[in-house]
């Protein structure tokens, strides 16, 4: 994969930073594990709930999906999947790098790894051997948008999450000490994947210049300045702020019966008080420069990266959503495998590029990138690739798009939902951004509808709006040494 595509892919589902274990049955091993007795902490009452049905059907799997909500705000999504004795659970809160005020980048991430430290009742030190001694694994993570904590345990060990993610909601313990010794942890975190990584720099450089103002345009991690100026102040009313039960969703699948998973999320969440939370979205509107619309960044690259961008909306945009249906499949008829007319023209039959991605991401809110990236051939000038890459896509445009182009991408989808149904984690991860973007469970159904229904002059039309050189913005990651002589 591109290096550029992968790091933009990051954006939105970022790597696990802590060891993570997925789960998986398959045909020829099932997961076994020997239980024991644990004591627990302390339960709360229960409260009612109000509960929507939603029936979620794919392609191996005609599940039922149950979405509440509780008395205190919180949503529970719970969907049955009993083909092995474990479960994931997840907890979502509504709040990531996008809502941070300037000058306090990174406190959302950072606020992340203080979870994993005390509370009254259970140490940072006894939540991982407690999850650990059950034959479970625990991990969390913080995007643009949300923050994310989630366990994995054998079905009768189940509770114990929803015990230590309530306790945790409001009981942690903010100690000077440790708040210093995760701040020089995430230090060297932005050292080592940042600070020291050329083509991360460059991707920092690349959002600052495509998203201008937008919150997206700032690390989730925080610039080191900032990282260094948050206090413990900031730490605690950003806690205090967010991290609520009508602020959170609670995720849960796998081996559970969904009226007893309920009762459980009441017994630990119920009692746990709401509070005032600013509902509004931050404004995403993006403000890229009009001029200039290229920009040539130099780092300590060994070969050069072009970057190819232009600004399209998305499933969640306010205006023109629905052509993010047809921009996904032009992306899949541009480069969805080694039949795909960028592998076919620009690299088997090219002479300039020797690799080459797209990146489209239509579940996100309002406008995004459409994003090509390439890598030049030994001695080719970036402005041969930018050509040869705009006169391809004027030829597909211009030209005839094939029925097994168009057909290539339902088929994936279907090939996707198969492989998803059987990983209970993805599950919970398409379940709980869903929900986030306040789309359908069946949005991969309604995706296939919309997809299917769309003609080669369809996709021709939306591309020619949006993919023409009078919009695009162009990035050249050049190395060091063709820095002009005038240049600092």
């Amino acid at each position: 994969m591109n290096t550029f595509i992968f790091l933009l892919s990051c954006i939105f589902f970022p790597p696990m930073k802590r060891p993570f274990i997925y789960l998986k049955l398959t045909l020829s091993a099932l997961l076994a594990i020997h239980l024991n007795a644990c004591q627990t902490l302390t339960a709360q009452n229960n409260t009612s709930a109000d509960s929507t049905f939603l029936t979620h059907t794919d392609f191996t799997l005609n599940q039922n999906t149950q979405k509440h909500t509780l008395d205190n705000g919180l949503t529970v999504i719970i969907k049955e999947d009993h083909r092995a004795p474990i479960v994931m659970t997840q907890i979502w809160y509504d709040v990531g790098s996008n809502k941070e005020p300037i000058g306090k980048g990174g406190l959302s991430h950072f606020l992340e790894h203080l979870m994993f430290k005390d509370t009254p009742k259970v140490s940072g030190d006894e939540f991982s051997q407690l999850i650990s001694y059950y034959g479970g694994n625990n991990n969390a993570y913080t995007n643009q948008d949300v923050t994310v904590y989630h366990e994995i345990l054998p079905a009768n060990r189940f509770e114990m999450a929803l015990e230590l993610e309530a306790n945790r909601m409001k009981n942690i313990i903010f100690d000077d000490d440790k708040i210093q010794s995760e701040r020089n942890v995430i230090l060297e975190e932005r050292q080592s994947r940042t600070d020291s990584n050329p083509n991360a720099r460059a991707f920092e450089k690349i959002l600052a210049f495509l998203y201008g103002k937008n919150p997206r345009a700032n690390p989730v991690i925080g610039s080191r300045q900032d990282i260094l100026n948050l206090n413990k102040r900031d730490l605690q009313n950003w806690y205090q702020r967010w991290y609520a039960p009508n602020n959170a969703t609670v995720v849960i699948v796998g081996d559970v019966d969904t009226n007893e998973a309920l009762l459980a999320v009441k017994r630990y969440f119920g009692q746990i008080k709401g509070q005032t939370i600013d509902k509004t979205k931050p404004d995403l509107t993006l403000t890229a420069p009009s001029t200039p619309k290229h920009l040539d960044i130099y780092e300590e690259v060994t070969v050069p990266n072009i970057v190819l961008a232009w600004q399209v909306p998305t499933l969640k945009s306010p205006n023109n959503a629905q052509d993010s249906y047809a921009l996904s499949l032009l992306a899949d008829v541009f480069d969805g495998g080694m039949s795909a007319r960028f592998e076919n023209n620009l690299i088997r039959k090219g002479k300039y590029i020797s690799s080459i991605g797209v990146s489209y991401d239509d579940l996100q809110y309002g406008d995004g990138y459409f994003i090509i990236s390439a890598t030049p051939k030994d001695g080719v000038n970036p402005d041969m690739v930018k050509t040869a890459i705009l006169h391809e896509i004027h030829n597909i445009l211009t030209g005839d798009i094939h029925d097994d182009e168009l057909t290539r991408l339902p088929i994936a989808i279907k090939v996707s939902d198969v492989m998803e149904a059987d990983n209970i984690a993805s599950q919970a991860q398409t379940l709980g951004r869903l929900h986030y973007l306040d789309l359908p469970f069946h949005q991969n159904q309604i995706r296939l509808e919309k997809i299917g229904k769309l003609t080669a002059n369809d996709i021709k039309t939306v591309g020619k709006k949006y993919l023409n050189e009078q919009k695009l913005y162009s990035i050249y990651i050049l190395p060091n040494s063709a820095k002009p002589a005038n240049r600092p």
